[in-house]
């Protein structure tokens, strides 16, 4: 390769370079951060490849943009076969955004095996194209003219790269529709903004060739889901995704403020019963197990009676809702441990799991969210009595 004088850097090369330098300094801190936060192991390892993935995009970028500005003499073949890697690589980041977003969706890999088995193709299929193509020439080959143009194996390089952010779109929009928590339901609807962004950065590279736009589109996907995840941890419990007591207290004071004698708040404060036996008798682990399936009576429950939900503590929950939602409270606890009962009936465990609920009536926005907390309180630890 002979290297061209620094005076003839082309304006547009300059501007690319400090564009793929910046977004590299970002991502690399961006590492460190998902390194050292909150959440679950499997969801930062993914997310760390994701990065690493786009880190590797840029490197390769950079040469491919020295090249195609002249800044280094690379034979032009050889550049259409540089843009190919980074093509390649932008595929596999896609790949492992989807595996970062069913992390996210904590979907079980057994259950799944055989579709995460097919969700392989489009990664392989393109690693392979782009291999093969200095031996085939079928990605770019020359005209008679000299000028390099696409070949046959183009055309499923595009396909591999529309087929991950097409499919990511879907899968997100269909998760939200099923996911029983209205705030989850966003929380996938903002993964699906990494799909859609470097979709249409991938239309636009099309036709601006020689911009940086994929490398925008792309570190925009990361960098706003990253900073709407970091948001939604802040107010999230780990173990059972509801919100945490933090949150349910914000929520609290400003439902009680709203409240009125025509539409009262019902606050539920809800506890498993027998708890710290589970955790003597069959380990922390299977205490866990124990919380998750009463997490997800909880959101049965909630997506049919809209309402908030959190973790108020240990093995403590809260819902509340106002009445126009949740209806008579009595039936409404009666659901709850109605659908636990299902869950549990499903579930290989040895040991009894139900719940004891106490809830109070808010209807004078006056009232302090002490008051209303230990009146359900109050109301808990009679029905755990009764239980017994």
């Amino acid at each position: 390769m002979e290297i061209i004088n620094i005076k003839n850097l082309s304006a547009m090369y300059v501007t690319y370079l400090i564009t793929d330098i910046v977004f590299l300094l970002c991502t690399d801190a961006l590492i460190v951060k998902n390194k050292n936060g909150t959440a679950k192991q499997k969801e930062i390892a993914t997310f760390e490849k994701v990065l690493i993935s786009f880190a590797a995009f840029l490197v390769t970028d950079m040469v491919w943009s020295a090249g195609y500005y002249g800044i280094i003499h690379i034979p032009t073949i050889t550049n259409a076969f540089i843009e190919s890697i980074t093509f390649t690589e932008a595929v596999i980041l896609g790949f492992f955004w989807l595996r970062f977003v069913q992390a996210e969706l904590e979907e079980s890999f057994t259950e799944i095996k055989l579709r995460r088995q097919i969700e392989k193709i489009p990664v392989l299929i393109q690693v392979a194209v782009t291999a093969l193509s200095p031996f085939t020439q079928e990605l770019y080959k020359f005209n008679e003219n000299g000028t390099v143009a696409e070949g046959f194996f183009y055309m499923i390089m595009v396909i591999c790269g529309f087929s991950y952010p097409l499919y990511g779109a879907i899968y997100t929009v269909i998760a939200a529709k099923k996911s029983r928590n209205h705030i989850r339901a966003k929380k996938y609807m903002e993964l699906n903004l990494f799909f859609i962004l470097p979709a249409f950065g991938e239309v636009l590279d099309m036709y601006m060739t020689g911009t940086p736009v994929m490398a925008f589109a792309l570190f925009a996907g990361i960098f706003i889901v990253f900073i709407n995840q970091q948001e939604s941890r802040i107010n999230e419990d780990s173990l059972t995704r509801l919100n945490n007591r933090r949150r349910a207290e914000e929520y609290l004071e400003d439902a009680i403020d709203q409240t009125s004698e025509s539409d009262p708040l019902y606050v539920f404060m809800i506890d498993a019963n027998k708890f710290k036996d589970i955790n003597d008798n069959y380990g922390h682990n299977e205490g866990d197990h124990a919380l998750k399936i009463i997490t997800e009576a909880i959101k049965r429950t909630v997506h049919d009676f809209p309402s908030f939900a959190g973790r108020w503590g240990g093995d403590e929950f809260v819902i509340a809702g106002y009445r126009s939602n949740i209806g008579d409270p009595v039936n409404f606890s009666k659901s709850l441990k109605n659908c636990l009962e299902d869950i549990v009936g499903k579930e290989n465990i040895n040991y009894n799991l139900t719940l004891s609920i106490g809830y109070t009536c808010c209807c004078v926005r006056t009232e302090s969210l002490i008051d209303v907390i230990e009146r359900a309180d109050i109301e808990l630890y009679r029905d755990k009595k009764s239980e017994k």
